[in-house]
């Protein structure tokens, strides 16, 4: 095990393929108040009005993320690393870069733009596999692949017209209690850096200058500790005693854990598995809240309950 503290540019900058193991949880981060959405725009922020008032940036440290290589990968081909604890934050910082874009483009810096992308997706070579998979940085759940690849390659008026009336009311206005915590987290920072930008305006501060700060404090005003496990750490079990410190796996989430842990100790394609035999078990149906007698739950726990 071997862990060391970075800043973003360098986390991100990498060539490379972040891979979300199909046992973890999806996207859970919120946009409510006190959550943790709000929280990094917070702090995000404060890393930017330190540069626009050239006042000495101290780094901030946002925690850690832990990842693991296969044995064996291809010369040449983009390094693939699962993530095994940090798919949260790694999720949110690409969000972070994609809003801030979408941002820059309605601002007209192409060239900021570029740089953006340079942190969400690879550039495309011979040497990749699967090219339209691997030109993506990060590799979500299948639960979140869908929506994930909309916000990183569409504009927001893509994103409202594939996700109206579901997601958006007819005026453009999201859905805050419908939608998914992923574009709600999406929404949130492309509403808050234009809200920002109109902000600095007077200080007499362009887009220009506030968008260069807002992503010189992202990139170089967050550190965050990267710990790579070797081939004899176990990445499932660190999964499960980790989140166990904090929110609590549900019988659900023991359960998907260990099937996909088993799938892919004897080999088998845990994604196929997953399209094939667990899907259906993702559905909102499942995750809903429900009562039965003095226990609420979700419906997937009182389905265990009733099975054992």
């Amino acid at each position: 095990m071997d862990a060391k503290a970075h800043d973003l540019n360098f986390v991100l900058g990498q060539k490379q393929h972040w891979v979300v193991p199909v046992y973890q949880r999806h996207y859970e981060w919120e946009s409510g108040s006190d959550k943790q959405i709000p929280k990094l725009w917070e702090d995000w922020r404060d890393k930017a009005i330190e540069r626009l008032e050239e006042r000495s940036p101290f780094p901030h440290y946002f925690g850690a993320l832990i990842y693991s290589e296969p044995s064996k990968q291809a010369f040449g081909a983009t390094p693939r690393r699962f993530l095994v604890d940090g798919q949260q934050r790694v999720t949110t910082f690409q969000i972070v870069l994609s809003a801030l874009r979408e941002v820059a483009r309605e601002q007209g810096l192409a060239q900021l733009v570029e740089v953006a992308n340079t942190y969400i997706f690879n550039e495309k070579s011979t040497g990749m596999e699967d090219p339209d998979r691997e030109r993506f940085k990060l590799w979500p759940s299948v639960h979140d692949r869908k929506l994930f690849q909309l916000l990183s390659t569409g504009t927001p008026d893509e994103i409202r017209t594939a996700h109206t009336p579901n997601f958006f009311y007819k005026n453009g206005k999201l859905k805050t209690g419908q939608a998914p915590n992923l574009l709600r987290a999406y929404w949130y920072f492309y509403e808050a850096i234009r809200e920002f930008i109109e902000d600095r305006a007077e200080y007499e501060e362009g887009a220009d200058k506030v968008l260069n700060a807002l992503i010189a404090g992202f990139l170089s005003g967050f550190q965050i500790v990267v710990i790579q496990l070797d081939e004899n750490d176990d990445a499932q079990e660190i999964f499960g005693s980790l989140n166990g410190l904090g929110k609590p796996l549900s019988p659900f989430d023991l359960i998907r854990n260990d099937v996909f842990h088993r799938a892919r100790k004897t080999g088998e394609d845990d994604e196929r598995l997953f399209d094939d035999r667990w899907k259906s078990f993702e559905e909102p149906f499942w995750s809903e809240q429900v009562r039965q007698g003095r226990f609420k739950r979700a419906r997937a726990d009182h389905l265990i309950a009733h099975a054992v």
